[in-house]
């Protein structure tokens, strides 16, 4: 049995210092981000991203996670706004720190201690008859090796709901005024 164990000891060993070296190689920054032409104005835009209560009816979160119970704070639209969230697979709060309408909305986002803090924002920027809408979200896991590794992942997991919250939001911001209140 001895012989068995001590190459098994040396294996796990250097499997754990190469998992340690290379995660301190990775960064320890993601960035996902993604964009989308919407063709009506960035106020209009606005109304539905600046605006909690709005959210259900276009972020990809909502569609995709059925057990997603939402608490909204006091404040619901504009700078200050606040949700918190649970869910099977978690919960977490966000805050909005930033909304104008020229400009969009950044907020910030804590996933219950699962990561540090993720800075989100969807920012407006005008075009001839239409508005860019950008959806990003950055983050930095720090000295968190298994973080780093997990920093990898972000825009492939996160990168496609951007971009269906993003396709949701153009059909509703485009609808006629009287029929997206509906």
């Amino acid at each position: 049995m001895g012989p068995v164990i001590k190459p098994i000891g040396i294996g796990v060993l250097a499997a754990t210092l190469v998992v340690v070296i290379v995660g301190l190689f990775l960064p320890s920054t993601y960035s996902v981000q993604r964009e989308l032409v919407i063709n009506t104005t960035p106020e209009r835009i606005h109304v539905f991203t600046s605006d909690l209560q709005t959210w259900p009816q276009w972020t990809p979160w909502f569609k995709d996670d059925p057990s997603l119970d939402v608490t909204l704070g006091s404040i619901t639209k504009g700078e200050g706004a606040h949700q918190e969230w649970t869910a099977k697979k978690g919960g977490g709060e966000l805050t909005v720190t930033r909304s104008e309408p020229n400009w969009g909305v950044a907020y910030n986002m804590d996933l219950s201690g699962s990561r540090p803090e993720s800075l989100c924002a969807m920012r407006y920027e005008v075009m001839a008859d239409s508005t860019l809408v950008i959806f990003e979200m950055s983050g930095d896991m720090g000295w968190n090796l298994m973080g780093r590794f997990f920093n990898l992942l972000m825009d492939p997991m996160v990168g496609p709901m951007f971009d269906d919250g993003l396709t949701r939001l153009k059909m509703l911001a485009e609808k006629p005024e009287q029929e997206s209140s509906t």
